[in-house]
Order: C-alpha cells, then sequence, then structure tokens
C-alpha cells in the first residue's frame, strides 16, 4: 500500500521541502510523518503547500545566495602545496579530495563538502607535482574553478664532507709525560 505525503524537509533519496511524494505507508507512518519531515497530503495540508513552496523558494535562495559569494572568493585563486616527491615529479603518496577540503578550509576558511570537489580526469587522488584546475560544484547552476599548483620540496643544501684525518694521539701523550717529568722537582 502507498501513501502520498507533502515533504515538510529535505529527504534523501525522496525529495525537497513542499514536494508531493509517494512511499510506502509503514515507511511513511513509521518514519516521515513521525519525525516531522512530512505531512499527509490532503485538501487542508494542500493549503500549507504553498506556504512550504515560500519556504523553499526562500532557502533556495539562501542556498544559491551563499554558493555565489562562496564561488567569488574562490574562483580563479591559486592553492599552492609543497610536498615531498621522488622521480619525474611524482609524490611520495597522494593528495586526496579530503586533503584538498582541509587545505581549503585552512587558507581560504571556507568549508567545502568533499563530495563537491571534482579532480580533472576523474581522478581520485593526485600522485604528480604540476598544475591542475580543480572544479568545485557549489550548487547546481553554481561552479567555482580553483587552480592547484604543487610544488616539489627542495631538499635542504647538505654541506659537503671534508675528510678528517685522524692523528695518532700517543706522540701527544709522550710530549705531555716529558713535559711533567721537566716540570717536577728533581731529588737528590
Amino acid at each position: 500500500m502507498f501513501m502520498e505525503v507533502i515533504l515538510t524537509e529535505n529527504v534523501k533519496n525522496k525529495g525537497y521541502i513542499g514536494d508531493i511524494v509517494r512511499v510506502r505507508l509503514g515507511y511513511a507512518r513509521n518514519f516521515l510523518l513521525r519525525k516531522g519531515l512530512a505531512i499527509a497530503k490532503n485538501t487542508q495540508n494542500l493549503k500549507l503547500l504553498d506556504q512550504l513552496n515560500k519556504k523553499k523558494m526562500a532557502v533556495l535562495a539562501k542556498e544559491k545566495a551563499d554558493a555565489e559569494a562562496i564561488a567569488v572568493i574562490l574562483h580563479e585563486k591559486e592553492l599552492k602545496l609543497t610536498e615531498k616527491t621522488h622521480d619525474e615529479n611524482q609524490l611520495y603518496g597522494s593528495i586526496s579530495i579530503s586533503d584538498l577540503a582541509h587545505k581549503i578550509k585552512e587558507k581560504f576558511e571556507i568549508e567545502i563538502d568533499k563530495k563537491k570537489i571534482k579532480l580533472p580526469n576523474q581522478q581520485s587522488h593526485i600522485k604528480n607535482s604540476g598544475t591542475f584546475d580543480i572544479q568545485i560544484a557549489l550548487y547546481p547552476e553554481v561552479t567555482a574553478t580553483l587552480k592547484l599548483v604543487i610544488v616539489p620540496e627542495e631538499e635542504p643544501q647538505k654541506p659537503e664532507k671534508t675528510k678528517k684525518t685522524r692523528k695518532s694521539t700517543k706522540s701527544k701523550d709522550k710530549e705531555d709525560i716529558e713535559e711533567t717529568k721537566e716540570l717536577e722537582p728533581k731529588k737528590e
């Protein structure tokens, strides 16, 4: 058996605020209605639908405005990372989407869900140094492009090693002993 309900909150995989959805009777009674995520579809509640649609439009407009503000901040900005590399500029390890989200939060003080970050060529990790254009889908119509520059870490200059010759300490010890004998007063 099915039941039609009007969603009062966004429900994952079902719909958004104000949507009329058809769900199983048990799901509606035991979950959606009890948690206050939906109301039953009837004539009285259809009047409430207009109010929910206004609320939905206000929420969507605010989300879009926030996304556009973040896009302005991030658009064409450069995020520079210094990482250890080995042969042919390959990184020791890799940089994941989670790492990028953390670095963006550190540098720009903006928290971005890692699901919104898209690496070039459908990669899940970046394994080489270089320059990459990272797409961030902030909202369905709003995306920002962030330039990621990965620079190889320079190894510190090692001082040149000089050969130290080890001198024998025996000759020094003999000289010290002779000096002490000369300084001692002679007994008669």
